[in-house]
């Protein structure tokens, strides 16, 4: 007896369904990419926000640290009144030394 073989009929609404699963996987796929830049994008961002939150933080203590001398230590007081305003100990001496090249003035202190 010859075997009977029977042809497959797919029906119609077959190709519909699978045009559909592609049309969705490939929507998926393409959101995946858009998906994945944004992502990166994100965390440079986030990179750079942690990095000027640690510039912050050391900007900050170093602050601190700066009040905590100026509050307590008066030796440093008097450094910054000499160095920046130009400001002298009583019987204390100051020579302005020229440089010949250059024109600048700056101060001798002693140091």
């Amino acid at each position: 007896m010859k075997a009977i073989q029977r042809k497959r009929r797919h029906k119609p609404g077959w190709y519909v369904i699978a045009a559909l699963l592609a049309a969705v996987a490939l929507y998926f796929l393409s959101n995946t990419g858009r998906n994945i830049k944004e992502i990166v994008k994100l965390e440079l961002l986030m990179h750079r926000e942690k990095t000027t939150l640690e510039n912050a933080r050391a900007l900050l203590d170093s602050l601190s640290l700066q009040r905590e001398r100026l509050l307590n230590d008066t030796t440093y007081i008097g450094e910054i009144a000499r160095r920046e305003y130009g400001m002298k100990k009583r019987n204390e001496e100051v020579f302005y030394i020229t440089s010949p090249d250059s024109g600048k003035v700056r101060a001798n202190d002693g140091k």
